[in-house]
């Protein structure tokens, strides 16, 4: 719990130990397992040990395993800083995403989310050289160490892409379908003035409009459903059930997670059935 986060020094005979733990700590606020006060310290240690903004990169851990004593396992035969052992293993910092969009901090989530997409690792001719992979495409990893910072790995990887499909339609744009049920629970960059999605589900197309006047994160302030306002609340959810040929619209409200922002003037989500 606390040698990890605060960096305490290992025996001068071992290998100084990769703070193994952070992906486990982004994946229990992901799942809701940690209280609010202990989510915010894993993810304020993640943005310390595993974010380095000037490569582009979110790590899995650090510092790679090289010589550590007892052997780790498959990991280590992997040279630092490639795949797991210590590169961005793209799959599990997609978590990181969806972990700060659930603590509502769609700064930082949009951050995140823009150091992983590939086109950013592409923007000069230098960056080109350097990333030497597809950058239309989701790798799976991207290496960490000298001399092949920032290169990718192993691209067309489908279950980074979907991971960040994910983190970012349900996560941060808030759309969770579950069943047959629509959520929608934004967690957005606080200057964005909005966004609109066109989301297909069976027979019916839904038109979502989400516009941010206030400038924050998160809160769900006044819904519209078919152009009738539906009264202010805490927290809503519209609850969608449709079938071809017998399309329906209803509303459910649920309580909002701890800690979560906005203040009292919250986002404003227009939200559209179009049948």
């Amino acid at each position: 719990d606390g040698p990890l986060v605060e960096g305490e020094a290992p025996p001068e005979d071992v290998e100084p130990p990769a703070d193994q733990l952070e992906l486990a700590r982004r994946d229990h606020v992901r799942r809701g397992a940690a209280d609010a006060e202990r989510a915010a310290r894993a993810m304020t240690s993640l943005d310390r040990h595993l974010v380095r903004r000037d490569d582009g990169l979110v790590l899995l851990l650090t510092p790679p395993f090289d010589r550590s004593v007892p052997d780790p396992g498959y990991i280590q035969a992997y040279p630092p800083g490639i795949r797991e052992n210590g590169g961005q293993y793209t799959h599990a910092a997609t978590w990181s995403v969806i972990a700060l969009a659930m603590l509502g901090d769609g700064d930082k989530a949009a951050e995140i989310f823009s150091i992983l997409n590939p086109i950013n690792h592409a923007l000069t001719p230098a960056a080109v050289q350097r990333y030497k992979v597809e950058p239309y495409v989701v790798a799976a990893d991207v290496y960490s160490e000298p001399p092949h910072v920032g290169r990718g790995g192993w691209t067309w990887y489908t279950g980074s892409a979907a991971w960040m499909y994910r983190a970012g339609l349900e996560w941060m744009l808030g759309c969770r379908l579950r069943g047959a049920t629509l959520h929608l629970d934004p967690c957005i960059p606080r200057n964005w003035p909005g966004f609109q999605v066109s989301l297909q589900y069976l027979g019916t197309r839904y038109e979502i409009a989400v516009e941010n006047p206030s400038s924050v994160s998160r809160r769900i302030v006044d819904l519209q459903l078919d152009g009738q306002t539906l009264p202010a609340a805490q927290g809503w959810n519209a609850a969608v059930y449709s079938a071809p040929g017998q399309p329906q619209a209803k509303r459910g409200r649920r309580g909002w997670p701890g800690g979560c922002g906005g203040g009292a003037g919250g986002v404003r989500r227009s939200w559209e059935g179009a049948v």
